[in-house]
């Protein structure tokens, strides 16, 4: 391979990767479920689906959207009540990562699968919401 002059990168054939939305996307899940892993979210309590969006000046965004499937009051509350933690945790890592280099991060999205829209998950919830505004 010839030496590039200063301020010239690597092509994609060079380093042996090219940077593909397939390929993109599957880091991003993986850091997301790397993260929820170190935060102490069991893997089945959680999916992740990981989606794009265009900004013309940007480029690519992807975004997060993390879908609690399965009800576990300490599992949803390190997720709904730590999201500002874990999307911090991801935002460290991408720092390191080649992921800016091709994309921006556009954070995280939380929801309830619709199997947990149930009368004994609004009720742990509600007494998770009352434990929590008695110790603010």
């Amino acid at each position: 391979m010839t030496p590039k002059p200063p301020g010239e990168g690597l092509t994609d054939s060079e380093i042996g990767f090219a940077a593909t939305p397939a390929n993109i996307e599957d880091a991003y899940r993986e850091l997301i479920y790397e993260e929820l892993a170190r935060s102490g979210v069991p893997a089945d309590t959680a999916s992740v689906r990981v989606t794009s969006a265009t900004h013309p000046t940007q480029g690519p965004i992807y975004m997060g959207l993390i879908r609690l499937v399965r009800w576990s009051s300490n599992s949803a509350s390190r997720v709904l009540l730590g999201l500002p933690l874990l999307e911090g945790g991801i935002r460290k890592h991408l720092r390191g990562s080649w992921l800016l280099e091709s994309s921006s991060f556009g954070g995280l999205w939380v929801h309830l699968s619709n199997d947990m829209l149930t009368p004994a998950v609004f009720e742990d919830s509600a007494r998770l919401q009352n434990l929590l505004a008695g110790l603010v």
